[in-house]
């Protein structure tokens, strides 16, 4: 025959946790999460600016491809951003001073300059388009990226 434990024995046996190592096990717990949590927004703020790096230079070189393909005579200094902004996809898109292009939720200020030299061998004379395209980036950090590329009338 079995005889029933005391209320005061079946207690004072019972196992659990206490309430410190609750709160430890707890913080152990909350220091993880936030360090999982501190790594996704880094890698997210990186892929942002690469993704607005990326977008700044393929509308680099969008813009001098179709700097190409002006006449060779219309390619001056004062011709070059109105023959840009007639191109499909190279609109204009803020109505304010300056040459903006928005691609992909960024807004990227471009500045199309033409040169022109002569090489003094032959009198060939060549002209070169710089573009230049800037964005900003969180916290106001201004980047840019030139591409230079000869232009001559066989081109």
């Amino acid at each position: 025959m079995t005889h029933p434990m005391p209320l005061r024995a079946r207690v004072s046996s019972q196992r659990g946790f206490t309430l410190i190592e609750t709160m430890v096990a707890a913080l152990i717990l909350l220091i993880g999460i936030s360090g999982m949590v501190l790594l996704y927004t880094t890698a997210a703020k990186t892929t942002l600016k690469n993704r607005q790096r990326e977008g700044g230079l393929a509308l680099s070189r969008d813009v001098l491809e179709s700097a190409r393909a002006i006449p060779y005579q219309d390619l001056t200094p004062a011709q070059i951003i109105p023959k840009l902004q007639a191109q499909s996809g190279l609109a204009d898109s803020s109505g304010a001073s300056g040459y903006t292009v928005t691609r992909r939720g960024t807004t990227y200020n471009v500045d199309a300059t033409v040169c022109s030299y002569d090489d003094p061998s032959d009198l060939d004379v060549f002209r070169a388009a710089l573009i230049t395209t800037i964005w900003k980036m969180n916290r106001g950090m201004a980047i840019d990226t030139g591409v230079w590329s000869e232009l001559d009338e066989a081109a």
